[in-house]
């Protein structure tokens, strides 16, 4: 449940596009697209707890590395007032 809630605070609407073997634990890890636009829009694996979102590219003059999921504190209020 932690996790569906987890992949709905970062990815959005979505559907699964594809699934690999996870190159960490050897279990499933899912590449998402969004239902509407079918673009990728980020990849998780609940085994290893990990969601990446994709960059959202205009074009491919302004492609850069990707630095993964930023997530917002809006939408997890406990972390707020944590100390890092």
């Amino acid at each position: 449940m932690y996790f569906e809630s987890l992949l709905d605070a970062v990815l959005g609407e979505r559907q699964i596009f594809h699934i690999i073997e996870c190159p960490v634990c050897g279990l499933e890890e899912i590449y998402y697209e969004h239902c509407v636009t079918k673009r990728l829009i980020g990849r998780a694996c609940r085994n290893c707890n990990f969601v990446q979102k994709f960059e959202n590219r205009k074009s491919e003059a302004s492609l850069k590395p990707n630095s993964g999921c930023t997530l917002k504190l809006d939408h997890f209020p406990y972390l707020k007032n944590r100390k890092a």
